[in-house]
């Protein structure tokens, strides 16, 4: 809690901060200090690690949006690569959901969320942001789009991302269509025994979710698509 000594704390743990600290508290001054404190454990350990839920809402104040929307998109001159390290920018992702980054950046969240060269974990978080956000609007022709992806994160993404949207800006069809892509019956690329491995916890809130008002709905569709017959 000392000011004088917070500095040279950070500076020493910035992990051990985050993880047992008040990160989420810090002044915009010592959120700057956490942030080059990270950036230089990064690059002594590209794989560090500070939990599965860290808390760190310092990292995106006002003052320091642009700089971690820098490190969360910079790529190599190549464009072969991103220039930092996935375990920094998954810090810094998961800080955003609620803060004013999302506002500043909806359009390019969007686009990045889109993109298949980020990993599946800073897309779901740049969704799940957006999502809480409200104020995204096409979010049926953004998922049809992870979908037509025909990849197994970005069925996935789609899917997951289902249950933080809400079903009702869903129809029947796209559900389906949704469900049928992530389960590889249409447009999958990946072998049989690689989607059993990733589906089932993917597709359970669907099952544990669904309204049971859309659960005729769904079923019916479902049944359709399965003889052949055009979803309307």
């Amino acid at each position: 809690h000392s000011p004088h000594l917070a500095e040279a704390v950070i500076r020493a743990d910035p992990a051990g901060v985050i993880e047992y600290g008040e990160a989420d508290t810090l002044t915009p001054v010592h959120g700057r200090v956490l942030l080059d404190a990270l950036q230089a454990l990064a690059e002594r350990n590209p794989q560090f690690f500070v939990g599965y839920a860290p808390r760190a809402g310092a990292l995106v104040q006002p003052n320091l949006i642009n700089e971690v929307w820098r490190i969360l998109t910079e790529r190599t001159d190549d464009d072969t690569a991103f220039c930092y390290s996935w375990a920094l920018r998954i810090v810094l992702a998961r800080q955003i959901k609620g803060s004013q980054l999302v506002t500043q950046k909806r359009d390019a969240l969007i686009a990045m969320m889109l993109d298949e060269r980020q990993e599946f974990d800073i897309r779901s978080n740049f969704g799940k942001a957006l999502a809480r956000d409200g104020s995204v609007s096409n979010w049926p022709e953004l998922l049809e789009t992870l979908r037509c992806q025909a990849t197994m994160d970005a069925t996935r993404l789609a899917v997951d991302l289902v249950d933080d949207i809400g079903f009702e800006q869903f129809t029947d069809k796209q559900l389906v269509e949704l469900i049928l892509t992530c389960e590889g019956v249409t447009l999958s690329t990946l072998p049989h025994g690689d989607r059993d491995r990733h589906t089932t916890g993917t597709l359970y809130f669907v099952r544990r979710d669904l309204p049971q008002d859309r659960i005729d709905g769904v079923l019916d569709r479902s049944e359709e698509r399965r003889v052949g017959k055009e979803c309307t």
